[in-house]
C-alpha cells in the first residue's frame, strides 16, 4: 500500500478518534512493520488462486521463481523449452516456475455476551480512558489484521457472530454478519465500520444470548466460513472460546478441509487460527476473603460461592481447555496465541505471525 494511502487513511482516523479501532500512531507503526517484513501475513500452505500476490500457490506458471522440470507435451509453449538440457539428454523437457498468488483473509469476531468483560486491576484502557474489554482488544487485533492483510495486497474478509448495532434502533440482524474477503482499501473501509458499529449482545438487552436468543460462538463463525470461502487462505478467529473446546476444533477441521475428505481435503486445505482473548481474572481468579457471586453473561444464570475455595481447581480447568484448543489448532497446522486485553496490540500480532 503506497504511504499516501496510509496518511489518507490515518487523516479519517481522527474525525471519529473516540470509536477509531486504530490510532493513526498504531497504523503508521502497522504500516512500518509490514514494509519491512516484521509483520507479514503467510499462509502455511500452498495457496490457491488467480490473482498475482505474494504467497505460493500449488499452480504451476510462467513467473520468474524456477520450480522444475517436466516432460514436454504437445501444445507447450516452445519458448519454455529447455534448449541447453535437450542438448545434453536429447529429451524435450520444458521448465516449471512458481506462480504466486493472493491471499484471502477471513477474520471470525465473537461478539457474545461474555467479550463484555474487564478485569478489574486490567491497566489497558480504550479511547475514551475507559477500562478495554476483551472485545475492545479483539476489535483492535481484527482492524489491525484487516489493515495488514490489505496493505500487502491481499483480500480481506469479516464474520462476526452475536453482537448487536451501536446505534440506538438499528436493525438487528440474525445469524453472522458477513462481509465477503475482498482486495482493495474499500474493503478495509467496510471491515473497519463494521467492526466499529458492533457491540457486544449483552443478555440483559434481549434476554440471553443477546437479540438473537442464542449464545454465539466462535464455531458458529467458522461454520459461516465453510459456507462462504470457495478458495484457500487464512481464517483468523479472535474471541475468548468460553465454549466446547471439541466444537469448536470440529467447526475448525471443517473449515481447514473444506468439508472434503481424503486427497480431496489436501487440495482444499486452508490456514485456520485462533486468537484466544481471555482477561486475567479469567486466567486465574482473584482470591477474594469473602463469597462472591458468579453471573454468566450468556444465560444469567448465577452461582455464590468462595473465589479462595474454587480457583485451585478453575486454574486447573481453564489451563486444560486453553492447553486442548492450543494442541487441536496446532495439529490442524494452524497459529494459536493467548492473548491478555492488557498486551501490546502489536506484540500479540508479532507473537501470532511468527507462530
Amino acid at each position: 500500500m503506497p504511504a499516501p494511502r496510509v496518511n489518507r487513511f490515518v487523516s479519517r482516523l481522527r474525525p471519529r478518534a473516540s470509536r477509531a479501532l486504530l490510532s493513526p500512531d498504531t497504523a503508521r507503526s502497522l504500516d512500518r512493520a509490514s514494509a519491512s517484513g516484521d509483520l507479514y501475513l503467510r499462509a502455511r500452505r500452498l495457496v490457491e488462486g488467480l490473482y498475482q500476490g505474494r504467497h505460493r500457490t500449488p499452480h504451476r506458471g510462467a513467473s520468474t521463481e524456477f520450480y522444475d522440470f517436466r516432460p514436454y507435451t504437445p501444445g507447450d509453449p516452445l519458448t519454455r523449452v529447455d534448449w541447453k538440457l535437450f542438448g545434453r539428454t536429447d529429451r524435450y523437457y520444458v521448465r516449471r516456475f512458481h506462480q504466486d498468488a493472493q491471499l484471502s483473509v477471513t477474520i471470525v469476531l465473537d461478539a457474545s455476551a461474555s467479550m463484555d468483560f474487564a478485569s478489574a486491576d486490567d491497566s489497558a484502557r480504550d479511547a475514551s480512558g475507559a477500562r478495554a474489554t476483551k472485545f475492545r482488544r479483539a476489535q483492535e487485533l481484527a482492524a489491525a489484521i484487516a489493515f495488514l492483510a490489505v496493505r500487502q495486497g491481499d483480500r480481506v474478509g469479516l464474520v462476526i457472530v452475536g453482537g448487536a448495532p451501536s446505534e440506538a434502533g438499528a436493525p438487528v440482524e440474525e445469524g453472522p454478519r458477513v462481509i465477503a474477503p475482498a482486495s482493495g482499501w474499500g474493503a478495509l473501509h467496510r471491515c473497519v465500520e463494521a467492526l466499529e458499529s458492533t457491540s457486544v449482545s449483552v443478555w440483559a438487552r434481549g434476554g440471553p444470548g443477546g437479540a438473537s436468543g442464542g449464545a454465539a460462538t466462535l464455531a458458529d463463525g467458522f461454520e459461516a466460513c465453510s459456507l462462504l470461502l470457495r478458495d484457500r487462505g487464512i481464517v483468523f478467529g479472535l474471541g475468548d472460546a468460553l465454549e466446547d473446546a471439541g466444537a469448536l476444533l470440529g467447526a475448525a477441521a471443517r473449515l481447514q478441509s473444506g468439508g472434503r475428505a481424503g486427497a480431496a481435503a489436501r487440495r482444499a486445505m486452508r490456514d485456520v487460527s485462533l486468537v484466544h482473548v481471555l482477561s486475567r481474572d479469567e486466567l486465574e481468579l482473584p482470591r477474594l476473603a469473602n463469597a462472591a457471586r458468579f453471573v454468566d453473561p450468556e444465560s444469567a444464570r448465577s452461582v455464590r460461592t468462595s473465589p479462595r475455595a474454587v480457583a485451585d481447581r478453575y486454574a486447573g480447568l481453564i489451563h486444560e481447555h486453553c492447553e486442548a484448543l492450543r494442541l487441536g489448532v496446532l495439529s490442524l497446522g494452524g497459529r494459536y496465541v493467548l492473548a491478555t486485553p492488557s498486551d501490546d496490540p502489536i506484540e500479540t500480532l508479532r507473537r501470532l505471525v511468527a507462530g
